[in-house]
């Protein structure tokens, strides 16, 4: 009679088979992806013990128009967000691919912004300007000189379009085309004519409207809308581009090339 024997070999982890006991063995994943373990996508992979390693999956899916996990947006699901529950006063909102808000549909809630020295400054879209910061010479425009750490509104101005400042003064452009400056004033930067400081904003004497407006160190120049350059303020150093005039306290011509 002859005997034979037979060896009964255990289940080999690593061998690249999946076998009893094996979530999967290398490759072997036995059909089993990201999405059948519940998530949204991604890459599924084996650890060296048989264990799935999920590392690799995603818990969210930008691209397939449903917000999940923590993306913003999804195509056209915003999740319930609108313009003005960013901040912005309205608009369109949309997503970009990669699943951030995009604003840029959005209408602002400010238009315009300088700083300079010790003072900053915004338009909001209702035209009124806003500063911040020290006020020791006028310079925030609020009728005193007490400087504020939150911005704070401007005076006896409205319907700006933009403002620039050089932090000892402060000046702003109106729809209507009229320059106010209020601040420092020790220059004539204020283009009022009158020397003194004020607390206030007032009117820069010229005739033509101002399209383009920048201040300098106590002194400023517009560009208007009859093509002209004006500047006034502090001249010492040719600073309106001529030295055939000082420093002056009224808007002088500047001659362009």
């Amino acid at each position: 009679m002859t005997y034979r024997c037979f060896s009964h070999e255990a289940a080999i982890c690593g061998d690249g088979v999946r076998q009893e006991g094996d979530a999967c063995d290398s490759a072997d994943l036995g059909g089993t992806i990201c999405e059948s373990l519940g998530f949204a996508g991604g890459m599924l992979l084996c650890t060296a013990d048989c264990h799935f390693d999920e590392k690799g999956c995603l818990s969210e899916l930008c691209g397939n128009a449903k917000v999940e996990g923590s993306e913003s947006c999804d195509g056209t699901d915003l999740g319930g967000q609108i313009c003005t529950g960013l901040n912005q006063r309205g608009g369109t909102l949309a997503c970009e691919d990669h699943c951030p808000f995009d604003q840029s549909g959005c209408l602002l809630n400010y238009s315009d912004l300088v700083a300079a020295g010790s003072v900053s400054c915004v338009v909001r879209y209702d035209g009124m300007a806003w500063c911040g910061g020290q006020s020791d010479l006028g310079q925030l425009g609020t009728g005193n000189t007490q400087g504020s750490t939150q911005p704070v509104q401007v005076q006896n101005v409205r319907n700006v379009t933009n403002v620039s400042c050089d932090g000892g003064f402060t000046c702003a452009v109106a729809q209507d085309r009229r320059v106010f400056c209020w601040g420092d004033n020790s220059e004539g930067q204020l283009g009022d004519g009158s020397g003194q400081n004020q607390l206030l904003p007032v009117e820069v004497q010229m005739a033509a409207g101002a399209i383009e407006l920048a201040t300098g160190d106590q002194h400023a120049c517009v560009l208007t809308m009859d093509a002209r350059l004006l500047c006034w303020g502090r001249n010492d150093q040719e600073q309106f581009m001529t030295s055939s005039v000082g420093s002056s306290s009224t808007p002088v011509l500047v001659t362009l090339p």
